[in-house]
């Protein structure tokens, strides 16, 4: 659901994969406001994706094995995410005439290689956030050193915390590295008492203080 002034768009976003996979498509269903009044029936368009810059053959079949996680309106955007791989922007600004697709990878040091989900790459452990009155958009992601994907720290492993903002200007976007801390520097700036020697996990950056960022510390047991 995106909105602007008395505007507003409710869309749906699916791949069109071509067994060649030359090109990708966005299949886009959408029902729009007209004024005052609800359209009177939902719109389908095809879209082939846009990018600032050329895409290799790796990138775009790790297009194909897109699997949308989360849906957040930014600007003039619609954000489809992939915590594993990026963010599709739909550019609703160009309604009623047909929007455009563009995407942008996450900052990560590697993709994996194929659609099997697995690993510490999931939404656990990663967050997208819009800030500054919708403005800023920022990706916050914890890597475990123990590659366990969703249990207890190993004994003697920790974790590492990045945070970029996505970073627009000429046509482009390019992600921006604000800060990396360690579990050990969180550690040995507070007590157990005050922050356990725990995962952190669900990561949400503050709407209001964007240099705050927020998380669960999750004691695992018998029943997760």
């Amino acid at each position: 659901f995106w909105c602007r002034g008395e505007e507003f768009v409710v869309a749906e976003l699916t791949l069109f994969k071509p067994v060649n996979r030359d090109t990708v498509f966005a299949e886009i269903y959408l029902l729009r406001s007209d004024g005052d009044h609800l359209g009177a029936a939902w719109e389908s368009m095809r879209v082939e994706f846009l990018s600032t810059n050329n895409p290799s053959d790796v990138d775009l079949f790790q297009v194909c094995w897109w699997y949308t996680e989360a849906v957040i309106p930014f600007d003039k955007w619609l954000c489809w995410i992939d915590y594993h791989r990026g963010i599709l922007f739909c550019d609703m600004s160009k309604l009623p005439n047909q929007p455009t697709v563009s995407f942008i990878w996450f900052p990560l040091d590697k993709l994996p290689i194929s659609g099997i989900r697995k690993g510490t790459s999931t939404s656990c452990y990663r967050a997208v956030s819009v800030v500054d009155s919708g403005r800023a958009l920022k990706f916050v992601n914890i890597t475990r050193d123990d590659g366990i994907p969703f249990a207890a720290l190993k004994p003697g492993t920790g974790f590492t915390i990045t945070c970029h903002t996505l970073m627009l200007g000429g046509g482009s976007m390019a992600w921006k590295e604000d800060y990396t801390v360690t579990s050990g520097e969180l550690w040995e700036a507070n007590t157990p008492e005050r922050l356990p020697r725990r995962i952190l996990m669900f990561p949400q950056v503050d709407i209001d203080r964007p240099h705050e960022a927020h998380f669960l510390s999750v004691e695992f047991g018998y029943a997760n």
